[in-house]
């Protein structure tokens, strides 16, 4: 007999459906990643911070408060960073498993951060040429009013301080009234310049060029300021930040979910396992008992077959003359005393009758004796085989 356990595709299909189970079950119970989570919610929040620093700036920067694009470059250098962080698989992933309208919220406020990144780069080249203008205008001014001084032309030295005073008085403003008279000096300047020398002509010529520069790129920067400022990225972080928190909710109710099933299923697992473990405890104590339920009846076995076969011997080499009939009373051995005795060999007695070699009328005494107590005492006439009557 092998030792080896019978194979069992039941046990094994359990086993599997049990791991695959619990693994569904694990795996939804995961859905919520509270490091992204908490990584989401910062870097929305930054944005928003870094965006109000970058407008800040971007005044500062309109009205000669910061004198350089350092804070505004870094700026831009974070949110970008976070960007990349956003675009990362990881969190792409994660955003979608979440709420796939949420990646559709993130590509809207990075087409509207790229907008703003182009506005601003046009903010600062605008702004560039302004300073220029501003810093050399009003040195080719007096450079000419000093000019002008030495021909003592009044009349072109006023139309010169006027459109001194006007531009700057609007730049620094941006009142309508101050438009209206810069634009006006600046034509009464034109009007005199074509009457002018040569060497005069192109320095007014220089001065009328910065002072349409300064009043052309002041709308034009004011343009890009009101463009950057009806960019809508606020309202879109604030998009992206609730649909987020209410995906959130959504998935940390379903997580929920997933564990108490997840334990339920433990726990039914761990019953199921428990009863295996009893079932196999009583059936390992069963089998030991009929083990040893076996083992004693192997043990009388061998004795009665010790004891018959120590009975055959007793027979087999007994002085006196023994037969075995069965229930019939018909022969079924004989010993050598027998044998010898009534000179039957052993293929002429054997499965014959023993009222043969009895009279019948004591065949039938004997018989009712032996069927009524068992057994039966008496001295008998037998037939030999010659027969001789003993």
């Amino acid at each position: 007999m092998s030792g080896k356990a019978p194979f069992s595709w039941r046990a094994l299909l359990i086993g599997v459906a049990a791991v695959a189970i619990l693994s569904t079950l694990y795996l939804k119970s995961e859905i919520v990643n509270i490091e992204l989570h908490n990584t989401i919610l910062s870097d929305i929040r930054h944005i928003k911070q870094y965006d109000a620093t970058l407008n800040e700036d971007i005044l500062r920067t309109r009205y000669s408060l910061l004198s350089h694009y350092d804070s505004l470059v870094t700026t831009q250098a974070l949110i970008s960073s976070i960007l990349r962080e956003f675009n990362s698989a990881k969190m792409q992933a994660y955003l979608h498993a979440q709420d796939p309208a949420l990646l559709g919220h993130l590509k809207q406020v990075e087409l509207t951060l790229q907008k703003k990144n182009d506005q601003l780069e046009l903010f600062k080249s605008e702004n560039s040429i302004l300073k220029n203008s501003l810093d050399y205008f009003p040195l080719a001014a007096v450079d000419l009013l000093q000019r002008l001084d030495r021909r003592r032309d009044v009349l072109l030295e006023n139309q010169v301080n006027n459109l001194l005073r006007a531009v700057l008085m609007f730049n620094l403003t941006h009142r309508p009234e101050l438009e209206v008279e810069a634009e006006r000096a600046l034509a009464a300047m034109e009007a005199l310049e074509t009457s002018l020398p040569q060497a005069l002509s192109e320095q007014t010529k220089l001065v009328l060029a910065h002072a349409k520069s300064i009043m052309l790129h002041n709308a034009n920067i004011d343009l890009t300021l009101a463009q950057i400022n009806a960019t809508k990225l606020n309202d879109q972080l604030d998009t992206l930040m609730s649909t987020y928190q209410a995906a959130y909710q959504g998935a940390l109710r379903t997580q929920n979910f997933y564990r108490l099933l997840l334990y339920a299923f433990a726990l039914t697992l761990l019953a199921y396992v428990i009863y295996t473990l009893l079932r196999l405890k009583l059936s390992t104590q069963a089998l030991g008992d009929a083990n040893t339920q076996l083992t004693s009846e192997i043990d009388v076995r061998k004795q009665a077959e010790a004891r018959l076969l120590l009975y055959r011997e007793v027979i087999t080499h007994a002085n006196d003359a023994i037969a075995l009939l069965d229930a019939n009373f018909h022969f079924q051995e004989q010993n050598a005393a027998h044998r010898a005795l009534l000179g039957y060999s052993n293929e002429a007695l054997l499965g014959r009758a023993f009222s043969e070699l009895i009279d019948t009328g004591i065949n039938q005494t004997i018989a009712a004796q032996v069927l009524q107590h068992g057994h039966h005492r008496c001295e008998l006439q037998l037939t030999c085989e010659d027969q001789r009557k003993i």
